[in-house]
């Protein structure tokens, strides 16, 4: 959360893929989790679609059309997208990371990520662009 466009593909690269021998491209890893994070809202929709009482095979089926995904990995997403904690626990992770990603892009993003991790604030708070920066 807290590093700038493309620093965690670079910390990745030198941290944990050159001392395995793995010689992976930063900029690949990058487009790559913004492909990721883009095709994020099928998993919103999808959940949408059960909860609206499609089938099981209806949502599977969203999932290989959007997200290009064999129809047994498909169906291992609708399973784990049905179970009553883990399922719905992608949309909290996937929604508070765009809340709270404008507050991380600055100098500051240390100390507010710190205030992040100590405090608690609402979803209004952060939307209204009403939580109190200073460290």
């Amino acid at each position: 959360m807290i590093f700038a466009e493309g620093e965690a593909e670079q910390w990745l690269v030198e941290n944990v893929y050159r001392p395995l021998h793995k010689y992976i491209d930063a900029v690949v890893l990058l487009r790559l989790r913004q492909a990721s994070q883009m095709l994020g809202g099928v998993w919103d929709n999808a959940a949408l679609l059960l909860d609206g009482g499609s089938s099981e095979p209806e949502v599977a089926h969203y999932f290989t059309k959007y997200m290009l995904l064999a129809e047994d990995r498909a169906a291992q997403m609708v399973t784990h997208l049905k179970h009553p904690i883990w399922g719905r626990n992608e949309l909290t992770y996937a929604n508070g990371q765009k809340l709270m990603r404008p507050w991380l892009q600055g100098s500051d993003r240390h100390a507010v990520f710190r205030k992040f991790l100590t405090e608690q604030f609402s979803p209004s708070q952060l939307e209204e662009n009403t939580l109190p920066v200073q460290a």
